[in-house]
């Protein structure tokens, strides 16, 4: 397995020969991520707009950090069933000339502008370098996000402010894509940090700026996750159906 965003490779083999385990799962982290979603309580979660989640419905996550990742989780007769994806890679729509504009400067050399390269964290100092014509290498989205609330720069401000609706815009999307009434839920890195903002910044009218299909996705519920150990939770769970598989076949042999 290649990382995409890292110089990583892995395979099942070099963690065998590291660790010694017997038997190694190699799972993505939003897969992971989804699969969590029924095991968190309300403690657990952020509500941003919406009203109450369906119960059974397909819910959605998806979340900026070192990339965007994206995955569905889907009700079967098995119980919950994650939808693993590469919904971040998708192309970035830009909708105003201010975007398009920021467009042609990401463009160039290049002839594909994903949604990742703009909500990530690398996206987030890439907009702020641009937004304030940065010559040094872009600001990490830590030090941007800190600039935007503590009111010192502007143009960091402004970048978070496009980063927030470009996400919501996004969420909206795959609100639709999952036909996500059980939920969309906001993970990674990034999102815990921002809550207030998105809370009360242009996140949600962005969500729901859907045209004929705003009142579908209107009543549908964002949450933040604010549990920092979902994704071992969700990683947890899979390793135990994992394990049952396992045991199941070796039952049967």
């Amino acid at each position: 397995m290649h990382l995409t965003n890292l110089a990583w490779t892995i395979t099942h083999e070099d963690i065998r020969a590291a660790t010694g385990a017997k038997d190694v799962l190699l799972l993505n982290d939003f897969e992971a991520l989804a699969r969590s979603l029924p095991l968190l309580a309300d403690h657990d979660l952020r509500q941003v707009g919406g009203q109450a989640p369906v119960r059974h419905a397909t819910k959605a996550v998806l979340g900026p950090g070192t990339g965007l990742g994206v995955a569905g989780l889907a009700w079967s007769s098995a119980g919950w069933m994650p939808v693993a994806g590469e919904g971040g890679h998708v192309t970035f729509s830009a909708q105003t000339s201010e975007e398009l504009a920021i467009l042609e400067r990401l463009r160039s050399g290049t002839s594909f502008v994903s949604t990742e390269r703009l909500l990530s964290g690398p996206g987030l100092g890439m907009l702020h370098a641009i937004l304030s014509d940065r010559a040094e290498p872009p600001l990490p989205a830590p030090a941007v996000t800190a600039r935007a609330l503590a009111g010192t720069d502007p143009a960091a401000r402004k970048a978070l402010d496009l980063f927030v609706a470009w996400l919501g815009r996004f969420a909206g999307d795959l609100a639709l894509v999952y036909g996500a009434r059980g939920g969309v839920c906001l993970g990674g890195g990034i999102a815990p940090g921002i809550a207030d903002v998105l809370a009360a910044g242009p996140f949600r009218a962005a969500f729901e700026d859907k045209g004929r299909l705003r009142p579908y996705v209107a009543s549908i519920p964002v949450y933040v996750i604010t549990a920092p150990d979902a994704g071992l939770r969700g990683a947890a769970q899979a390793l135990a159906a994992d394990a049952q598989a396992i045991d199941r076949l070796r039952a049967c042999e």
